[in-house]
């Protein structure tokens, strides 16, 4: 079996992070039970993903304890802390989920349940490798 070298603008990028940050209105959105509708979208496409990473920080009305962040298309995360918290991390190994990040764009909701908060920022990072148009 021989080899080939593929030419250098059909060959897969290295890993690397890519970010977007998630377009929030001046002073923030409150979130509650009621879905709100966001999209990500990345300047590339990719062929490999690793890790998926979704960041978000609250501010005025934070992320208190017992309430949950959730994003149906992604996951989410209760606040088990005893204190309200101004930042939430979440990563994803999850293939499924991988599978709905390949094209660059990730069209997603998210909701708060037992309570409400105010994001002032979100952000999704993806480990991988991006794929030539």
């Amino acid at each position: 079996m021989k080899l080939t070298e593929l030419p250098a603008e059909k060959a897969l990028t290295k890993a690397a992070i890519y970010t977007a940050d998630i377009p929030i209105p001046p002073g923030g959105i409150e979130i509650s039970t009621n879905e709100a509708q966001f999209m990500a979208l990345f300047e590339v496409e990719f062929s490999s993903i690793q890790k998926i990473t979704c960041e978000l920080t609250f501010a005025d009305d934070l992320w208190d304890p017992g309430e949950a962040w959730y994003i149906p298309e992604f996951g989410g995360q209760i606040n088990q802390d005893t204190q309200s918290r101004e930042d939430a991390v979440l990563n994803t190994l999850d293939c499924q989920t991988f599978f709905k990040f390949t094209t660059g764009r990730f069209p997603f909701h998210l909701r708060a349940e037992n309570g409400s908060f105010k994001v002032m920022t979100m952000r999704f990072s993806v480990e991988g490798a991006a794929r030539p148009f």
